[in-house]
């Protein structure tokens, strides 16, 4: 995904917030695949899913990550 503001092509907060924000299917794909084999990308996915929770996103993410964790 690009990122309006955001130049590092590393998973940053900033740029999880960002997929997690404005990205589409294909981004948050992009995501968590790469998480799959990173503990820690996984840890900040669900540190900046928790900002989102109105919005439905934290719920989504918790559900991914805890469906991830059951396949590994």
């Amino acid at each position: 995904m690009n990122h309006r503001h955001i130049n590092s092509k590393n998973w940053t907060k900033e740029a999880i917030d960002s997929t997690l924000e404005r990205g589409n299917l294909q981004d948050w794909k992009e995501l968590f695949q790469s998480a799959k084999s990173d503990k820690n990308l996984a840890d900040y996915i669900f540190e900046m899913a928790k900002l989102h929770r109105e919005d439905g996103t934290f719920a989504l993410v918790e559900g991914v990550l805890q469906k991830m964790k059951a396949t590994v």
